[in-house]
């Protein structure tokens, strides 16, 4: 080809056709070669692109992927410019992974992709990569809750992108790492929980005064589910509640109960959009319907009173009435 095509193919797998991006070599090439001078380095690459729109100059828009090497750290100064000299070329505009990855791609001939046995085996592997893709679900319910995210997201994002890094392959301390960043992570969940408890009604209906507790620095809203485990005992709903930083909240749920005994409740954390936060806690409560009871006992044992003072009372008359003349 006398020009570059827009880097975008597709990739036959073992699952199905996919929509590759192919990053541009030369430009690449002149990213690792940079550091030397930050303004002549970064006119450098933008000069490339320079050529690249040249080829076709009255030609279809092409989208060429500019692709840093693996591990890149380059100077903070030298950025900026790159930034500030394609961001000024008439003949750049910059456009998202998403976007490159929709366009249709370049009706040419390409080789067949080659990627050897020894690097697929490098890869991490799909247990961890799957590891760290719950964590990443789990950091999403957590700062649903969170009415600051700022304060946790950056560096847990950090965390998942770094956990995700080539730079594992081949090390074995990484699933150590994937545990740890877990541990802390589930620390902080467990900081906002249900205390379990114990609770009597002795009538039908009563109060269930359960405790939420924050011990994180700032104030989170949950939604709390109650859920019996019989049909027992009957709940009004919860609204959704706002739990200040580092404090308790006690809430009072109305309950009817249906029959009595012994009823076990599983009290949840959910996001405001009905994710589960947290793992079910047990309330315990005893139905005795003590009122109901006692009204029935002393009916009853005041109607078999009765009945014995007046069998007394007849056997009386009825022993004067044989003693008689």
């Amino acid at each position: 080809l006398s020009y570059t095509p827009t880097g975008r193919a597709h990739v036959p797998t073992r699952s199905g056709r996919l929509a590759g991006l192919l990053a541009d070599p030369g430009l690449a090439d002149l990213l690792r070669g940079s550091g030397r001078s930050s303004l002549l380095d970064a006119q450098r690459v933008v000069a490339e692109t320079a050529v690249i729109a040249s080829e076709l100059p009255s030609g279809p828009e092409r989208s060429v992927l500019v692709m840093p090497p693996r591990r890149w750290s380059p100077d903070q100064v030298y950025l900026d410019r790159l930034v500030e000299l394609v961001g000024d070329a008439a003949w750049a505009v910059p456009v998202t992974l998403p976007e490159l990855a929709s366009g249709p791609p370049p009706e040419v001939d390409r080789s067949p992709l080659a990627y050897p046995r020894e690097r697929r085996a490098a890869e991490l592997p799909r247990r961890y990569l799957s590891g760290v893709a719950g964590m990443r679900a789990s950091v999403a319910v957590f700062a649903a809750i969170l009415t600051d995210p700022r304060a946790f997201l950056p560096n847990l994002n950090r965390s998942t992108l770094l956990l995700e890094s080539t730079w594992w392959r081949g090390r074995e301390g990484r699933a150590n790492r994937l545990a740890r960043e877990r541990g802390y992570l589930a620390d902080r969940r467990g900081e906002v929980r249900v205390q379990p408890g114990n609770f009597t009604f002795s009538s039908r209906r009563g109060t269930i005064a359960l405790t939420v507790a924050n011990g994180l620095p700032q104030a989170v809203q949950v939604n709390v589910r109650l859920e019996p485990q019989t049909t027992r005992l009957r709940l009004q709903p919860i609204e959704s509640t706002l739990i200040g930083p580092r404090s308790k909240q006690q809430i009072e749920v109305q309950a009817t109960a249906v029959a009595p005994g012994p009823v076990t409740i599983d009290a949840t954390l959910r996001t405001l959009g009905g994710a589960v936060y947290s793992q079910p806690v047990q309330l315990r409560i005893t139905i005795t319907e003590y009122g109901t009871v006692a009204l029935y006992i002393t009916v009853a044992a005041g109607a078999v009173l009765f009945l014995a003072a007046g069998l007394r009372v007849l056997r009386r008359l009825a022993n004067a009435r044989r003693g008689g003349p």
